[in-house]
């Protein structure tokens, strides 16, 4: 099988064998990572309910939920991004991680705000595990980069 890049800006549209191919890598990526994360949140809820305290369960499985979906949506805008050229590429990462600054300090002030959570928890678990997920993302992203340089 032979790959033939057809934007040499962006290493992202693949024909295979003169067809279009359709890439799921990114969604099997995303669930493998959604699947295995939430093992792990199940794993470390449950040595936290009986080693801690129970009450932190919710603000870990919150903070879990938060990242989870800010990292989603970058996700998914920065993997459609990839097959646009590199202007839209270059605007969608850097908007993209505008917006995410401004939805992840929202949703500090809302947790603040309007929650009884323990914030410091909160904040800690978001944190672990939105940093955790764009370390993934990152390893994604720069392996699509080097196999359409190749």
């Amino acid at each position: 099988m032979q790959y033939r890049l057809l934007n040499k800006h962006v290493a992202s549209d693949f024909y295979l064998n003169g067809k279009k191919n359709m890439n799921t890598k990114p969604i099997k990526f995303y669930l493998n990572l959604v699947v295995g994360s939430c093992i792990i949140l199940f794993l470390f809820l449950v040595v936290i309910s009986f080693a801690v305290e129970k009450t932190l369960s919710k603000e870990i499985g919150y903070g879990y939920l938060a990242s989870l979906i800010i990292f989603s949506l970058g996700f998914v805008s920065i993997n459609w991004s990839f097959k646009k050229n590199i202007k839209i590429f270059m605007a969608v990462v850097i908007g993209g991680v505008a917006v995410r600054f401004f939805l992840i300090g929202l949703l500090i002030f809302l947790v603040m705000r309007y929650t009884d959570l323990q914030v410091m928890y909160w904040i800690s678990a978001f944190v672990a595990f939105y940093l955790s997920f764009q370390f993934f993302e990152f390893r994604f992203m720069n392996s699509l980069i080097q196999k359409g340089n190749k």
